[in-house]
């Protein structure tokens, strides 16, 4: 929970099957065990983000939808202090490959 939704595009962790059905009861959903560390009212208001940036994905352009990604994340507060930093963000929420090209050759300059 330290580094919220940042850390969780830099990893990943699997579990073994039999793990995973002992720490999910019936196998599926969230536990008790494993609540949230968001604050209710914070995931209330990433929901409404995300849903709206997802509502939207189609028909506005590439490059606003992929932006509307960093909004989501950027409405998390845990891990606010671990963000990307700018040309990071502009580097994995570019739409087209010349911003992620040209963030690559300014990051190296």
């Amino acid at each position: 929970p330290v580094y919220g939704p940042w850390f969780g595009y830099r990893a990943v962790i699997t579990f073994p099957k039999r793990l995973w059905s002992k720490a999910l009861p019936g196998g599926g959903g969230v536990g008790k065990e494993l609540a949230s560390p968001c604050p209710e009212t914070e995931l209330m208001e990433v929901s409404n983000v995300q849903t709206d940036v997802l509502g939207k994905w189609g028909a506005v352009s590439e490059a606003e939808s992929w932006a509307g990604l960093l909004r989501v994340t950027d409405t998390f507060k845990i891990g606010a202090e671990h963000r990307y930093s700018e040309p990071q963000a502009r580097f994995h929420y570019a739409a087209d490959k010349e911003t992620r090209r040209a963030v690559l050759k300014e990051c190296t300059a």
